[in-house]
């Protein structure tokens, strides 16, 4: 669960919403239908904090916007620090 701030006609209010871990546009999509509002993009063979392939979490960005405008956030799990350098992570 991830809490928001939203700020409804001045007052600012806090809501919790629900973050789902993903692998693939089958699963974003699923987690998607359900409501969620943040999609958070992991390899879990790879550990808990395991990074996907580049190429595999461009794609379910791309199909996040097209199935919803991208009116959902949007997170990648970037694997340990130690596993490569800063450059290979841009």
């Amino acid at each position: 669960m991830q809490t928001t701030t939203r700020t409804v006609n001045g007052d600012q209010k806090q809501r919790a919403s629900l973050l789902v871990s993903v692998r693939d546009c089958v699963e974003m999509l699923v987690a998607l239908k359900s409501g969620v509002e943040w999609i958070d993009v992991k390899e879990p063979a790879a550990g808990a904090l395991g990074r996907p392939h580049l190429d595999v979490a461009k794609s379910i960005r791309s199909e996040l916007i097209r199935a919803n405008g991208g009116n959902c956030h949007f997170s990648v799990a970037l694997g340990e620090l130690l596993e490569s350098s800063v450059d290979d992570l841009l």
